[in-house]
């Protein structure tokens, strides 16, 4: 594998929310496959997947936000926002890498308070 599990959720989640937007996703039966076969029984991937799919529609809504947005100020609470949501899913998708031995996501940026 040339990713880690917690990018192959990420992917799958993205192309679920895709799918269920009616677009056409030929890649996501073969995704969800490998995604099935890491879940197995394990109750705890699971719901963190189901977790990575909430978040994942969340940062959608705000993306979606941001491109219609007029005033600066929402845009910069939206933009915050976004940052502070991108942080959650990171965190998310290293619980999964965590509980499927591979490596945590790290970012080389300040975070925010």
């Amino acid at each position: 594998m040339n990713y880690s599990s917690g990018d192959l959720f990420d992917k799958c989640t993205i192309l679920q929310i895709k799918k269920g937007k009616n677009l056409t996703v030929p890649e996501f039966d073969v995704v969800w496959k490998e995604v099935e076969n890491l879940i197995g029984t394990n109750k705890e991937l699971k719901e963190l997947y189901q977790q990575l799919v909430f978040s994942n529609l969340k940062q959608y809504e705000l993306e979606d936000k941001v491109r219609v947005e007029t005033s600066m100020e929402k845009v910069g609470e939206i933009a915050i926002a976004i940052r502070v949501q991108n942080d959650h899913r990171v965190m998310l998708k290293n619980k999964i890498n965590k509980l499927t031995n591979n490596f945590e996501e790290v970012k080389l940026y300040k975070r925010h308070i």
